[in-house]
Formats: C-alpha cells, sequence, structure tokens
C-alpha cells in the first residue's frame, strides 16, 4: 500500500459489493491474536502484590495447569489490573515497554526495564478494553498507542514520555463495541474492527476518519494481506470481505452461517488467506481468484481460537477450544501431526523453531513445532492460576502472556 493517498481513499469511501459464493469448497481464516473466545472468571476483588520476580525454567510436561504454587515466570506483574487483563502490546523499538488492556476499563503501560518495573495506570475507557497497539517504527513515530474498549471507542495516547502518558485523541466514528484493532506496517493508518458491522480506517497524521468498511454484522477479525495492499475482514454473518483500501471495491465471500474466528497469511503461498472458522473448519481462499481452494475439515469440532505460520518451515498451527493442536503442512495443506491436551487451547505462537500453546487452565506448553509431540522434550510453563488470554514474543528469547487471573508473567525460553 505505497502508493496508498488519503485524499484518494477520503474520495473514494462508497463502494459497490460483489457477492461470490465460497461454501463449497471452504475458506480459512487465520487469527492475528484478536479474538477472545475464553470466559472470564468471577471477579477477584483481592488485590496481589505488585510486580514480583523469581528465577525458574520450565516444568515437566504434566498438564496440571497453575493450580499450584510453582510459578516458571521471570517476571509477575500483579496488583495494577483488578480483573482479567485481555490484550498486550509490545513496544516496537523499546521491548522493556508493554502496554496491557483488561476488563477492569484500564490501559496500563509497564517499564520492564527497572529492578522493580513499574506501572502507569491511564484512565480513559469506561469499559473492557480488549485492544492495545503500538505505532509502528521508531523514535517519536512510535510515540502513539492506539486502545479500543467496549465502551465504543479508540483512543490515541502520546506516549512518548512513559511516566506520563496523554489522552490525545479520542476516536467515537464506530457505535458499538471496539473488538480489535492494528496498524499499517508504514504507522500512517489504524484499523479497528466494531460490533456495529463495521470497521474503520483513521489516519495517524491528521488524527481524523479516513473510511469506512461496512460489512453485514459484526467485525469479529482482520487482516492485512502479505502486501498491505488489501484488507480481509471477517464477520458474524459467515462472510469474508476482501476490500481495498485505496479504491474501496470489495468483493464478499460466504462461508457458511458461523463466524469466522481466525484470519492467517500463508507466507509460502501470499495470494492465500486461512481462515479459522466458529465451527472448526479451516478454509483456503485465493485472494486473486476470489474462491475457495481447499477446505480443512474433519479435524476440529470447536471454534479456531489462533492460527500461526512459520514462512520458512513451512508449518501453519491451529489451536482449538478442542483441546486440539492441528500442526499442517503448508505447501500440501495436509495435517503433519496432532497434539490431544487435557484442556482448551487459547493462544499459539511461533518463537524460532519452538511453537507455544497457551492454554485455558493457565499452563504454557512449547516444543519443536517440527517435530511431534512428546513428554520427554515438551516443556510446560506454570503460574498462571487462570486461561491464558494473549501471549506475544518480547524477544528473541522471551514471551510475555496475560491472563483471566489479572496478571501479567514474562517466561524465559532458554
Amino acid at each position: 500500500m505505497d502508493d496508498l493517498d488519503e485524499d484518494e481513499i477520503a474520495a473514494t469511501m462508497q463502494a459497490n459489493e460483489d457477492v461470490i459464493d465460497l461454501r463449497a469448497p471452504g475458506v480459512t481464516i487465520i487469527d492475528d491474536g484478536t479474538t477472545d473466545l475464553a470466559a472470564p472468571p468471577e471477579d477477584n476483588d483481592e488485590e496481589e502484590d505488585d510486580w514480583e520476580t523469581s528465577a525458574g525454567g520450565g516444568g515437566d510436561i504434566a498438564l496440571e495447569g497453575g493450580s499450584g504454587s510453582e510459578d516458571d515466570a521471570i517476571l509477575v506483574g500483579s496488583g495494577a489490573h483488578t480483573k482479567p487483563i485481555h490484550c498486550v502490546a509490545v513496544h516496537p523499538t523499546q521491548p522493556h515497554v508493554v502496554a496491557t488492556g483488561g476488563e477492569d476499563d484500564l490501559v496500563i503501560l509497564w517499564d520492564l526495564s527497572l529492578d522493580t518495573p513499574t506501572p502507569y495506570p491511564m484512565k480513559g475507557h469506561t469499559d473492557t478494553v480488549l485492544g492495545v497497539a503500538f505505532q509502528p517504527g521508531g523514535g517519536s513515530s512510535s510515540a502513539l498507542l492506539a486502545t479500543g474498549a467496549m465502551d465504543h471507542t479508540v483512543i490515541l495516547w502520546d506516549v512518548q514520555t512513559l511516566s506520563a502518558p496523554i489522552l490525545a485523541t479520542r476516536l467515537t466514528d464506530l457505535e458499538g463495541e471496539i473488538l480489535w484493532l492494528f496498524w499499517h506496517s508504514s504507522g500512517q493508518f489504524l484499523l479497528a474492527g466494531c460490533s456495529d458491522g463495521r470497521a474503520a480506517m483513521w489516519s495517524a497524521t491528521t488524527k481524523s476518519l479516513v473510511q469506512y468498511f461496512v460489512c453485514g454484522d459484526s467485525v469479529t477479525v482482520g487482516i492485512w494481506s502479505h502486501n498491505e495492499k488489501k484488507l480481509i475482514l471477517g464477520s458474524n454473518d459467515g462472510m469474508v470481505r476482501v476490500f481495498s483500501p485505496k479504491s474501496g471495491e470489495v468483493v464478499a465471500c460466504p462461508t457458511g452461517s458461523v463466524s469466522p474466528t481466525a484470519l492467517c497469511i500463508v507466507p509460502i503461498h501470499p495470494d492465500a488467506v486461512v481462515v479459522g472458522m466458529e465451527d472448526g473448519r479451516l478454509v483456503i481462499a485465493s485472494l486473486e481468484k476470489h474462491k475457495v481452494v481447499h477446505e480443512l475439515k474433519d479435524v476440529h469440532d470447536q471454534a479456531i481460537e489462533s492460527i500461526s505460520c512459520h514462512g520458512s518451515l513451512g508449518l501453519m498451527g491451529c489451536v482449538s477450544c478442542d483441546c486440539v493442536v492441528s500442526m499442517w503442512n503448508c505447501d500440501t495443506y495436509t495435517v503433519r501431526y496432532l497434539v490431544r491436551h487435557d484442556d482448551g487451547i487459547t493462544r499459539a505462537l511461533w518463537l524460532g523453531n519452538m511453537f507455544l500453546a497457551g492454554t485455558l487452565n493457565g499452563a504454557l506448553l512449547k516444543w519443536d513445532g517440527r517435530q511431534e509431540y512428546s513428554e520427554e522434550t515438551a516443556v510446560v510453563f506454570r503460574g498462571h492460576q487462570a486461561a491464558i488470554l494473549d501471549l506475544r514474543a518480547l524477544t528473541d528469547k522471551s514471551v510475555i502472556t496475560t491472563s483471566d487471573d489479572a496478571t501479567l508473567r514474562v517466561f524465559s525460553m532458554e
């Protein structure tokens, strides 16, 4: 989207819609990490200690979750949030700076570099925060943090001074719950999906609305195409729509009567988008041919929670509420192996050759994704007392997780 011009976009906000029936073979979209299907726990008003650090590595593979006192995290943040933490974002150039959004309506900036890591609460939302995203880039160009909440608003925060964040702009162009948000890699445009059946794009320069993208129902997932010249949206009406952000043109692709829950671009097939569905199906659609080319079914029988592709390995890992991890060969879309666990899986992430999976019981699993899961070689990290709601790479040797237990944890993968 290098040639994307704000004036050209604004001039083409109205678009015609062409519907293509893709039900026959199916379509699959992969998760970008914004979908949250785990049920929240009961509120816990008891405050915990602020931050704690503890040495530790991986435990054995017994999936006991976080029910005991063992904690393998090297850093624990608790007490700043009082309810489940739904999302986390890592600063693009300063990985010691992270942001979290929670069910307590708070956005919190964390400085992980200090001897005592410090939280900086930011009050501006009046309902659960479901999305946080730092503006891509470096230096002053990464001074904005975008947050979206169930209060129908997106807020842009000036976080150039970590200890004194400023509410820069409140965007109120959408009329429903903000379900997810992400930036264009240039840092010039911000996208958000909403329960009112629309997504919106704003200019970071003018901090104003550039374009609406209209869908038939709640916009559950969204992702850029590999070259960022197409915007792919999935909605509760069972449709996947491919938009041109420059012209506003759209092609609608029916995928059935259930909602898409996850989206992913396959690196070795940049024309293909994988769609994970609420009924457990995975479908592959061609962005150029505007039709389904593969349907991957009879593996999962519950919602696809997350999909993560490894480009150089040619592998795609999918996780689901049905307690199954499926690993696929991207070149042939065939199953490489299946892993069955005792609890549902909420998040998936590749870190080098290691595949990580967060679970509903709070355990974080790690194994060499190139090989079938083995209790002898796999590792389970304990610490969380409830479901892992978000999972991100902090560095190439560590990850950060947030949970229904209102805590943030950092785990070393060494």
